[in-house]
């Protein structure tokens, strides 16, 4: 992922399309509506924290990077 991914919006179209998945089979995966990742794409809602959960255990990314873009600090 490149730092231009600034928004959950971007970062969910750019992990979606690199794991080479459409809206519909994410949607499936995830169990809500095609509009609903839509609107996440867009920026229109951020979604619930259980809608962001299971996108990131889809996804294979953490829920921290997906919100806010940065990689979790290992100690």
């Amino acid at each position: 992922m490149t730092k231009e991914a600034k928004s959950l919006g971007t970062r969910l179209r750019a992990t979606r399309d690199a794991k080479n998945l459409s809206q519909e089979d994410l949607a499936r995966r995830v169990g809500c509506t095609v509009g609903h990742i839509g609107k996440i794409e867009c920026g229109d809602t951020n979604g619930s924290v259980a809608m962001l959960a299971r996108l990131a255990i889809v996804l294979g990314v953490s829920m921290d990077w997906l919100v806010t873009g940065e990689r979790p600090v290992k100690k």
